[in-house]
């Protein structure tokens, strides 16, 4: 009866282990896996009635955003950013008005969304702008 009960307390013993593990094991390789779904933002660009391109930010989902938007200009040395929210389903412009910033010719950088891991980077050559996502 003795090495009954030990045995039984030994596979307790070895589930719990095992349980405690497989949690451990399941928070370190998920950390972050929804995040690898790409931004649901897209981004483009229209001429600005004052001066460069006004960058829209277009939400695909049904659920509000904070993103953060990161431009630079290596000729003139300088670089900006700006947080700034967009609504369900809805389109938001950032320019010299928002951001005080004229996007213009040879001029990149990149937009986060909070609460995803990738990045959509943008780039202003040969007169149109150039985007791809990045993880």
């Amino acid at each position: 009866m003795r090495k009954v009960k030990i045995i039984v307390c030994l596979c307790r013993s070895y589930i719990m282990t095992f349980i405690g593990i497989l949690a451990v094991a399941c928070v370190f390789l998920c950390q972050g896996c929804g995040n690898m779904v790409e931004p649901p933002v897209s981004v483009t660009f229209r001429e600005s009635l004052l001066t460069g391109a006004v960058m829209q930010l277009h939400n695909r989902s049904d659920k509000r955003v904070v993103c953060e938007v990161y431009v630079e200009n290596n000729s003139k040395n300088q670089s900006t950013t700006c947080r700034l929210g967009v609504a369900p389903n809805d389109m938001t412009e950032v320019g010299i008005l928002e951001m005080g910033w004229a996007f213009e010719e040879g001029e990149g950088g990149y937009v986060e969304v909070d609460g995803y891991r990738g990045k959509i980077y943008f780039e202003l050559k040969d007169g149109a702008y150039h985007t791809h996502i990045g993880f």
